[in-house]
């Protein structure tokens, strides 16, 4: 193949790739409103909330925490804050750990301690992997757990994330891809 013909193909490949994520945002986006990161001082001045979101509760504290800095730690990587991430990683490990879960918490400690915003996102999908597993078998009193994915983060392996709301906000990408991602499941009583 020559090279006219491999930057042709190269070309129609990544446009499908990202008419894709965009075809299948607009449907399960359609009509929805947009995901707002508001700052709320219900959990020790950190947590952002996802403003008009479903909010899942748990009938166990110690849960629902692990749950609420796992969103603040997801909302971080979606607004690219470093340093927020960093701290909300180390709430997570710590939140982890009271619940008696060190191999959850050893993923976030891995978070907590990469070096930059790029390494944390690389962290994320086994993390989130895991979390799925956690709140499957430790589920929601109230609400709903999104569990949403974009085919195209982690070098085209696919990304998995936890969000309060249908509303994709691609934690791998951020702004420069703020609504690639579709709902895969949901987690609910």
């Amino acid at each position: 193949m020559n090279l006219k013909n491999l930057f042709k193909v190269s070309f129609v490949a990544i446009s499908l790739s990202l008419a894709a994520c965009n075809n299948s945002n607009k449907t399960a986006n359609s009509g929805q409103n947009q995901e707002n990161h508001v700052h709320d001082n219900s959990h020790e001045g950190h947590e952002h909330a996802e403003s008009g979101a479903n909010v899942p509760s748990f009938s166990d504290e110690k849960i629902g925490n692990v749950y609420h800095h796992y969103i603040h730690l997801k909302n971080s990587l979606v607004s690219a804050n470093d340093n927020e991430a960093e701290n909300a990683a180390a709430e997570l490990e710590n939140a982890l750990y009271a619940v008696n879960n060190a191999e959850i918490a050893n993923q976030a400690k891995l978070i907590k301690e990469a070096s930059d915003l790029e390494t944390r996102r690389s962290y994320l999908d086994k993390l989130s992997n895991q979390l799925v597993d956690y709140f499957t078998a430790n589920k929601p009193s109230s609400g709903v757990i999104y569990v949403q994915n974009c085919p195209m983060a982690n070098n085209d392996a696919g990304g998995v994330w936890l969000s309060n709301e249908k509303q994709v906000s691609n934690p791998y990408y951020g702004d420069n891809m703020l609504k690639c991602g579709t709902n895969v499941s949901e987690i609910k009583m």
